[in-house]
C-alpha cells in the first residue's frame, strides 16, 4: 500500500508498506508534469531492463513512514511548493527473471505539494555586502516568520522583458526551482558577476510565510563600483623601444 499522509507546501509524508514478496526496487522522481514523470520513470525501468544502470533503491522489505524525499536514493533535499512527485514500487517474485517484468509491475503513487499562496505576512530586508567593479552580494534577512526566500539578480535587460509583476513573480519562481535556489528559512544571498563598473542590476525577490502565503515583491537597484579619474596614474610611451617598419609596429606602454 501507498499513500500520503501530510501534503504542505515545504513537506510531504508517505506510507509505504510492503508484504509477500522477495524484495522491492523502489524510489521517487519529480520535475514535471504526471506525463513527464510516468514517461521518465518507464525510459529508467526499460534500461534497468537492457542492463544499463540501477532503477531505484533494492531492498528485502519495505516499511516506509516519513519525508518522501527519504524513500530510497535522492539527491534532493527540499520538497518544492507546486512540485509534482512520482513514488514506485516494483516488488520483486522469487525465481522472475528482470526480463520477465513489464511496466504495468510498477505500482506507483502520484502526489504534487500544496503551492505557495498570496496574502503572506513575512517581510524582508536587502543589504550589499559585497560590491566591486564587477560583482555584487547581496543579503537579504527575511522576518521571524519567514519559511522560504525566492530571489533573482537581474540586469535592466533581463527585467525589461517582463510585461507585468505577474510574468516576474511566475519566473522567479521557475528560476529559484529549477536551479535548486529557494533558500529554507529567513536568511540567504543573491549574487551577480560579470557587470561593467558602474553597472546596475536589481534583486526580486519574495519570502513565504510558515502558512505557506508570500508577501510583497520586493526589487531593490545595487551598482558595481564606478572607475574615478586618479590623476596620479602615468602612461609613458618608450619612444626608443618603438620599433616600426613598412608592414608592421611595436610601441613599448609602461
Amino acid at each position: 500500500t501507498m499513500e500520503a499522509t501530510k501534503i504542505a507546501f515545504n513537506d510531504i509524508d508517505i506510507n509505504v508498506a510492503g508484504g509477500g514478496h522477495s524484495g522491492y526496487i523502489y524510489g521517487v522522481i519529480n520535475g514535471g508534469d504526471e506525463a513527464m514523470l510516468r514517461m521518465q520513470l518507464e525510459e529508467s525501468f526499460g534500461n534497468w531492463l537492457q542492463g544499463w544502470g540501477t532503477f531505484g533503491t533494492e531492498g528485502t522489505d519495505i516499511n516506509y513512514k516519513g519525508d518522501i524525499l527519504g524513500f530510497g536514493e535522492n539527491w534532493n533535499t527540499t520538497v518544492y511548493p507546486g512540485t509534482n512527485y512520482l513514488v514506485y514500487v516494483l516488488p520483486l517474485v522469487e525465481g522472475k527473471n528482470s526480463t520477465d517484468y513489464t511496466a504495468a509491475d510498477i505500482q506507483t503513487l502520484f502526489v504534487t505539494s500544496k503551492d505557495i499562496e498570496a496574502g503572506g505576512s513575512a517581510t524582508l530586508t536587502m543589504e550589499a555586502t559585497e560590491i566591486t567593479y564587477t560583482n555584487m552580494e547581496v543579503a537579504l534577512i527575511g522576518s521571524d516568520n519567514t519559511s522560504m526566500i525566492y530571489a533573482w539578480f537581474a540586469t535592466a535587460q533581463e527585467l525589461a522583458q517582463f510585461k507585468n509583476e505577474e510574468e516576474l513573480f511566475d519566473y522567479v519562481v521557475a528560476y529559484n526551482i529549477e536551479y535548486g535556489q529557494v533558500s529554507m528559512g529567513n536568511t540567504t544571498s543573491a549574487y551577480i558577476s560579470s557587470l561593467n563598473p558602474g553597472d546596475a542590476a536589481t534583486v526580486v525577490a519574495f519570502a513565504v510565510d510558515t502558512n505557506g502565503k508570500y508577501g510583497q515583491i520586493y526589487k531593490q537597484e545595487f551598482k558595481t563600483k564606478s572607475l574615478n579619474y586618479n590623476e596620479a596614474l602615468k602612461v609613458v610611451i618608450d619612444e626608443t623601444a618603438c620599433k616600426i617598419d613598412a608592414t608592421s609596429a611595436s610601441i613599448k606602454v609602461s
